[in-house]
């Protein structure tokens, strides 16, 4: 990892677009990683997050290609460590969504059918428990970046954050959808959190579903992706605390899906003509959460849609501080970052430019910079 002696400071002004009350935020670069990647892996990744050990920060990221867990030194920007997992044998592992890399014994996975299987730093299933949902037929569970697995104490935390039907449900069945689960391991019981959308998110149609989540202290976070609202929990009892609004100035006119898109082309032209929330952080080296979200984009003609729709043209930031008020707002350069791809290390804010449509794009190499963000 590369540190710069002179902070690389990029200003934008947003008041010639938004108005007086819009909040200027500068972006320092302060470093830059670049780890050389072998043949059989991909730079891209649906799963990355930050490991600490006492040797150092790791990269925790899974492969497409190989269908391993790598873990990358990125102070040496080197691979550290690799573990493939056995679709047979003792120890299988069909399918897999997600992992959450807690420590070298106790990796979490979440596979298919919805099933979390602990493993340790040899690929040997050290657990296995199954989740159900009392009301709904569950394919999947959710442990992207925006909804890990989260352990928190002797409990393991998880996220189912999508509606089951979207196009056949009606409001009055939101809250037969449960969205975070709690795994008591000593026990080995699971208990679902009563937290669900509220009737309101479809007032005026039916908005997407999914959801960013957090933890901090006693309360669980949730980010909604077509909410302006964060909804805040205690972790305890799921039982509400408080609607938070963080309403970015550039993001309106959400999408609404009241019948399916009609061809292969409608559904990803209506998802990127419209703008959403992603990934909700929070930076405990700096007290302060990072809202992303996308803007519009209109496709031209020669463009590749699926690849815009599956990395983001034009992403934004808000930077809100302890009391969730927001502080300012960013805007990246096109194609200037990976979607999805970021996370906090004790530098700053790691931000991949692994983005696929980018015109210097390379899949020999995990690009990340290292920001921070001022303002005044």
């Amino acid at each position: 990892m590369k540190i710069s002696g002179a902070l690389l400071v990029v200003l934008l002004n947003f008041s010639s677009c938004n108005g007086p009350e819009t909040k200027k935020l500068s972006m320092e670069k302060v470093g830059f990683v670049k780890i050389p990647i072998s043949g059989n892996t991909s730079s891209r990744s649906s799963r990355t997050h930050l490991v600490s050990l006492d040797s150092g920060e790791y990269l925790a990221r899974h492969s497409r290609i190989s269908q391993s867990i790598q873990l990358y030194h990125l102070d040496e920007e080197r691979l550290a460590y690799e573990l493939f997992l056995a679709k047979d044998g003792p120890n299988p592992i069909n399918f897999y969504y997600g992992f959450s890399f807690i420590s070298p014994d106790s990796i979490y996975i979440s596979s298919v059918p919805p099933e979390i299987i602990m493993v340790n730093h040899t690929g040997e299933v050290k657990s296995r428990f199954k989740v159900n949902s009392p009301d709904l037929k569950l394919t999947s569970l959710s442990a992207f970046n925006g909804t890990p697995l989260i352990k928190h104490e002797n409990i393991l935390y998880g996220a189912q954050p999508l509606f089951m039907g979207h196009h056949t449900i009606d409001v009055s069945e939101f809250k037969d959808h449960y969205h975070i689960f709690k795994y008591h391991i000593l026990a080995d019981t699971i208990e679902w959190l009563p937290i669900h959308f509220r009737e309101e998110h479809w007032s005026r149609g039916k908005k997407m579903d999914n959801f960013s989540y957090l933890i901090k202290g006693d309360s669980i976070i949730v980010s909604p992706h077509h909410d302006h609202d964060l909804w805040i929990y205690r972790l305890n009892s799921g039982e509400l605390i408080d609607y938070k609004e963080t309403k970015s100035a550039y993001v309106k006119d959400f999408l609404y899906l009241n019948s399916m898109p009609t061809g292969h082309m409608e559904g990803p032209e209506l998802v990127l003509s419209h703008p959403q929330y992603e990934n909700f952080l929070y930076d405990r080296f700096r007290n302060i959460y990072y809202r992303f979200y996308y803007l519009p984009y209109h496709f031209s003609k020669g463009e590749a849609l699926m690849d815009l729709q599956n990395d983001r043209p034009l992403i934004g930031i808000m930077v809100l501080n302890d009391q969730l008020e927001i502080i300012g707002e960013y805007h990246f350069d096109k194609f200037e970052i990976e979607a999805g791809n970021y996370f906090v290390g004790k530098h700053g804010l790691y931000l991949s430019n692994n983005n696929l449509n980018h015109a210097d794009f390379s899949d020999d190499f995990l690009n990340y910079s290292i920001v921070r963000f001022n303002y005044e």
